[in-house]
């Protein structure tokens, strides 16, 4: 199974930087990507969804990057909606720190959306 990070927002919570250890080590400069993809270069937003959807063997996808939590409940939603439509992944998992630094934020809509697309 491959997994990879797809980074989502360009605003960091905690002024941070994401960083991935698997087969490969991956460093992801959040002020060089948005919404793309993380693989040891970096791809904007819909050539981020396309390289998942042509890839079968990518089953697991982080989505980070920033914080993706930071987007509207609509570009999430879209986000998301794109990713459960691929047949292939089977986990999207996204990493955040605004349960911690923006509780407010984790809203019943937000909550509804997570149900939505959650496996």
């Amino acid at each position: 199974m491959k997994r990879l990070l797809l980074t989502a927002a360009l605003v960091l919570v905690a002024g941070c930087k994401e960083e991935v250890t698997g087969p490969q080590h991956v460093t992801c400069d959040p002020f060089l990507m948005s919404y793309g993809v993380a693989v040891g270069d970096t791809i904007d937003g819909p050539q981020g969804l396309r390289y998942i959807e042509s890839h079968p063997e990518i089953r697991d996808v982080l989505l980070s990057g920033g914080d993706p939590l930071l987007l509207s409940d609509r570009k999430l939603e879209h986000l998301l909606s794109r990713l459960r439509a691929i047949k292939h992944v089977e986990f999207i998992r996204i990493g955040s720190r605004i349960p911690v630094f923006l509780p407010q934020r984790i809203t019943p809509a937000l909550c509804e959306i997570f149900k939505r697309y959650g496996t």
